[in-house]
């Protein structure tokens, strides 16, 4: 391979990495504001994360809803904070110890619940 093609593939590599980076920035900051607004319908809070594994320190905190379905808890950047200034914050953790895929049952049984007292919106 010549020397100018090497380039080219090392700068699409890196394109093609920010663009992924990006992205998922993009994601991240979509389920914030998705947590955002459902920590507003049910009891939330919100506390400082403990450091452990391998979360950067960026994600120094954790918000907590407590739903019908059981407890959800997620990461959040310190980036986003502002968009929970709503919650109260907590020093101690009440975090049941949920893994990943009970985070996903709770939130897939929470989805399809039937709608009970909620109004229902009408599209425009």
């Amino acid at each position: 391979m010549s020397d100018i093609r090497r380039i080219t593939s090392d700068d699409s590599a890196t394109a093609r990495m920010e663009a992924a980076r990006k992205s998922r920035n993009r994601l991240v900051y979509e389920r914030n504001l998705w947590m955002a607004v459902v920590s507003r319908l049910f009891p939330s809070h919100i506390t400082p994360a403990t450091q452990r594994g391998n979360h950067p320190d960026t994600f120094a905190h954790i918000v907590c809803i407590h739903t019908p379905a059981g407890q959800i808890a997620t990461r959040i950047s310190k980036d986003d904070l502002p968009m929970f200034e709503h919650l109260t914050k907590d020093r101690v953790s009440d975090w049941d110890r949920h893994t990943y895929f009970d985070k996903i049952t709770r939130l897939e049984r929470l989805a399809s619940e039937p709608a009970k007292s909620r109004q229902r919106v009408r599209r425009s």
